[in-house]
């Protein structure tokens, strides 16, 4: 019995110095993360405002339309990018040949081109909606990985159809009524 209680005293002992430790090592370890994770919270919010400011009319770097990088450019400048285009657009002339016929169709009739408006719109308003954790991931996204956007396209549909619509009559040719002549069952003559 003697042993028992030399045994149980020793681990009282043991215990009353090893639970403050171990006590302390938590403390420790909790306050250091949270001290860690706040850091981190604090600069990346510090990056995000300061990134979101320099940008305040530009363009974020790595957005892209049709592989051109518009980065660092507002959306006038993007604009006046895709209405140079169109001006070179607007020159073409479509040809429509058939044997009865011909039709020529110029880009400028049928507003053919690029929607200039709508692409710098689209281009500016990537990262700038007001989801901030979705602003964020596409503002890293373009940063290091791009986003590349489809340029968007417009014509007059209701013009090109009044234009072709009298190529479409000369020639339009009517069904005829297909009779077979089986011999045998095979299609001899129709």
């Amino acid at each position: 019995m003697a042993i028992l209680k030399h045994i149980s005293h020793r681990l009282q002992k043991h215990y009353k110095k090893t639970v403050p430790l171990l006590n302390r090592i938590a403390k420790t370890t909790f306050w250091f993360s949270f001290g860690a994770f706040l850091g981190f919270f604090i600069f990346t919010s510090f990056l995000y405002f300061y990134y979101r400011e320099t940008h305040k009319d530009l363009v974020y770097t790595g957005v892209m339309v049709n592989g051109t990088h518009f980065g660092g450019k507002t959306k006038d400048e993007v604009r006046s990018h895709f209405a140079d285009k169109n001006a070179v657009i607007r020159q073409s002339k479509f040809i429509l040949n058939a044997p009865e016929a011909v039709a020529t169709i110029s880009a400028r009739q049928i507003n053919l081109g690029y929607d200039e408006k709508l692409i710098a719109d689209q281009a500016y308003n990537i990262g700038r909606s007001n989801n901030t954790l979705s602003d964020m991931r596409l503002m890293l996204q373009a940063y290091f990985d791009k986003v590349d956007l489809r340029a968007a396209h417009h014509f007059d549909e209701q013009r090109l159809n009044a234009l072709i619509a009298p190529l479409q009559k000369t020639l339009e040719v009517k069904p005829v009524d297909a009779v077979f002549k089986m011999e045998k069952g095979r299609v001899k003559e129709f």
